[in-house]
């Protein structure tokens, strides 16, 4: 088996981003992936740096920032986050908790399902929240962490 020394976040961001537009077309909802290396500095203070690439081992952060450009009020928005082929979600990192899972990217269950299972945190391929109203002018950043596989 292969193992690949890194991974260029650049290209999955880009990947990923390609699943947030079909939500964000004729909307004023706007959907902003960022990813981050997360490192820790001498004072044990953790720092965000842009990540470009990853090792494996590294920590990786996603903040998915979720805007309201309109002039209203939106109900019931559904943003998810899904984790990259080649990383595996760190448990409890989602922030706020998120609501439901899945382990295809396509299919959602409740969260409460995955604990009741004690599911592996590398089965989960995607989180979904629900965000019962985001005025106008609000952003929501929603965020988790994922780990770079070995």
């Amino acid at each position: 088996m292969t193992v690949r020394s890194s991974i260029h976040i650049g290209r999955l961001l880009f990947a990923l981003s390609l699943l947030l537009i079909p939500a964000a077309i004729a909307s004023p909802l706007e959907l902003r992936l960022v990813a981050a290396k997360i490192t820790t500095d001498s004072e044990g203070k953790e720092q965000r740096i842009p990540a470009e690439a990853a090792k494996p081992g590294d920590l990786i952060e996603y903040r998915l920032f979720c805007s309201n450009n309109g002039p209203t009020a939106l109900g019931s928005v559904k943003p998810v986050i899904p984790v990259p082929p080649g990383m595996t979600l760190v448990e409890n990192s989602a922030v706020p908790a998120a609501e439901m899972f899945s382990r295809d990217g396509k299919d959602f269950v409740p969260v409460a399902a995955w604990i009741k299972a004690k599911e592996k945190p590398a089965a989960i391929r995607a989180l979904r929240w629900h965000l019962p109203s985001l005025a106008p002018g609000q952003t929501q950043t929603l965020s988790i962490r994922t780990r770079v596989q070995e």
